[in-house]
């Protein structure tokens, strides 16, 4: 997952922390033993990507190159524009924006970019956290952003969708899930022997939303999201 959606690897390392903080009750060496395989099934997954975008634009990582601009998109000083940027001329204007400033390499751009929205977000750190906030409330309860499709219109002509996409009062899924999902966690917590399961379930959701937070919260980045609160809902 982490090698399709950067958004899930704050949650990876917590799962690696907790497996650490479970030598204790398990012992050094089976907690080492479990901590192994971890790593070597999340090498497993990333190996052959990074492979691949090693032979393809010349450079070891597992992250595709539109993540500095889709950082750049949700962190810079006019975030109601850049969101509204649709495909065709407007998001080609933005995207070959590093090539006026004399970067023309795919990772070049992508660094680029997101050196730009660092930048940004440590001289603004005010701004950058209101921006971050409101991405947020969106991501747990807001309206889809429309990117190369449409959900209010292309997407919603069968009723199921329709439904799933209302506008008004609580959203579906996370307008509805999220207060229940509160208050399946709150159980869990209460719940000796099932204490772990539900601190796993809110790191990841709390985590996630995070992460989310922090680009665009489009409707495939917070899949993630509604997989972990519709259990505990």
């Amino acid at each position: 997952a982490a090698a399709q959606r950067g958004t899930v690897w704050p949650f990876a390392l917590y799962g690696l922390g907790t497996l650490w903080a479970a030598r204790a009750s398990l012992g050094a060496r089976a907690a080492g033993v479990r901590a192994g395989v971890y790593l070597l099934g999340a090498a497993a997954a990333q190996i052959p990507v990074a492979v691949g975008n090693l032979r393809r634009a010349g450079t070891f990582t597992t992250l595709t190159t539109n993540a500095g601009v889709n950082l750049w998109i949700g962190n810079n000083p006019d975030l109601a524009h850049t969101t509204a940027v649709r495909p065709g001329c407007g998001w080609d204007w933005l995207t070959l924006t590093p090539i006026r400033h004399g970067v023309f390499s795919s990772v070049g751009r992508s660094r680029w970019f997101t050196l730009e929205a660092l930048r940004w977000a440590l001289e603004h750190p005010g701004a950058a956290a209101l921006g971050t906030l409101k991405k947020l409330s969106d991501a747990l309860n807001g309206l889809e952003v429309a990117r190369n499709l449409d959900p209010y219109g292309d997407l919603a002509r069968t009723p199921l969708n329709a439904a799933l996409l209302g506008r008004e009062g609580l959203r579906v899924p996370f307008g509805l899930v999220l207060p229940l999902a509160v208050v399946g966690a709150w159980a869990l917590a209460r719940e000796g022997d099932r204490r772990r399961e539900g601190r796993a379930l809110v790191a990841f959701a709390a985590l996630n939303a995070l992460g989310v937070a922090l680009f665009l919260p489009a409707g495939r980045y917070r899949l993630g999201l509604a997989l972990a609160l519709i259990p505990a809902a």
